[in-house]
């Protein structure tokens, strides 16, 4: 990508420099309008439709979300579908070939409302590493399945294709973690022929341009749709004494558990309570009961599942009743929004948030002397 601060030597000075940045703006201007999204207005589709930055490849991408179904078949029969990429058809076991025809007529049954008109042979690519829960659709040739090994390529950059698709399944746009219960479908794609003997210009190889251009496709198709986050939850099975369950039911609280059972143990004052937390609350979880309650309660925890946060973390009150009772800026707690600028400050990500609210508002402080 061309730079904006650099300085040219020779005749024209100052204004040679700025004629060269001026040309350099309204060339990184031109790719990112070459990288903006279309919506298919007659298919009533969300068609994503980007280009490569030299014009040389265009794709067609709509991402639909998977139903709980289909996200627990692919999570299940993970060995299955690494040993469907590794291996060839003719080499594969007969209880694999088994399994993966039940594995077929499982997916079609669940995927029946899913997919449009596509079948499930379209299955090109599962991600991330090929193996997880989310799903690439061919939709314009009938090329590429991962039931069937073919020495066919889908198409001449097909490596580039399921590579973008890898990286965009691997790192989502929320913050930067992998996506779950998404069919990316590629309607089109339309590539030109480079011309013998010529080389890769400014922009580089074409190859790497479709990866890059691929995952950004997916990503944005991606945010075309409402975006929620899963949080890994666990299972806390505590023991606690009678005098101390209303600190245990407090700190809960305080970090989002959910109280699923409490039993108490016959013939004695204790309580086994059975509570669903999240994994990102879960630290110093332990000492913090133990000191809540003077050691009278006893956490474990153990990975549970993964649960929905049906919350959009870019919600913001629109409507009148919204702004009445929310206020123009919802100063309420957004779950899904603190989890995310959490992680994404972590991670060293840029983050939507005010520093200094009020800039003119100034505070002296005083020293008593």
């Amino acid at each position: 990508m061309p730079n904006l601060t650099f300085r040219m030597q020779g005749p024209g000075g100052a204004e040679a420099t700025a004629q060269a940045c001026g040309s350099s703006l309204a060339r990184i201007l031109h790719i990112f309008m070459l990288m903006s999204c279309n919506f298919d207005e007659k298919s009533g589709k969300k068609l994503i439709t980007l280009s490569t930055p030299d014009k040389r490849c265009q794709i067609k991408v709509e991402a639909v979300p998977l139903n709980p179904e289909a996200i627990g078949i692919l999570e299940k029969n993970v060995d299955l579908f690494r040993a469907l990429d590794q291996e060839s058809t003719e080499s594969l076991s007969e209880n694999i070939l088994q399994d993966k025809r039940e594995v077929q007529l499982q997916l079609k049954t669940a995927l029946r409302d899913t997919v449009n008109d596509l079948s499930v042979d379209r299955i090109w690519c599962l991600g991330p590493r090929r193996c997880g829960p989310n799903l690439l659709l061919n939709g314009f040739n009938e090329h590429g399945s991962i039931w069937q090994k073919s020495t066919t390529p889908v198409c001449q950059y097909d490596s580039s294709i399921l590579n973008g698709f890898q990286m965009a399944t691997m790192a989502g746009p929320l913050c930067e973690e992998p996506m779950m219960g998404v069919a990316f479908i590629i309607h089109d794609i339309q590539i030109d022929a480079q011309p013998e003997g010529s080389t890769s210009g400014l922009h580089g190889p074409l190859s790497g341009q479709i990866v890059s251009t691929v995952k950004e496709g997916c990503r944005r198709a991606f945010q075309s749709h409402p975006q929620r986050l899963m949080a890994a939850m666990y299972s806390c099975d505590i023991q606690v004494q009678a005098e101390a369950l209303g600190k245990l039911f407090a700190s809960l609280g305080k970090r989002h558990g959910k109280i699923v059972h409490e039993d108490m143990v016959a013939g004695s004052s204790t309580f086994v309570v059975t509570a669903h937390l999240p994994v990102i609350e879960s630290f110093q979880f332990s000492h913090e009961i133990l000191r809540q309650t003077s050691g009278l309660a006893m956490p474990q925890l153990v990975f549970s599942h993964w649960e929905l946060i049906d919350v959009d973390p870019f919600w913001v009150p629109s409507s009148e009743e919204e702004i009445l009772h929310f206020g123009d800026k919802a100063d309420s707690e957004n779950q899904a929004r603190q989890y995310m600028n959490d992680v994404r400050k972590k991670k060293g990500l840029m983050i939507d948030e005010k520093i200094v609210e009020f800039a003119e508002k100034q505070r002296t402080l005083t020293k008593m002397k």
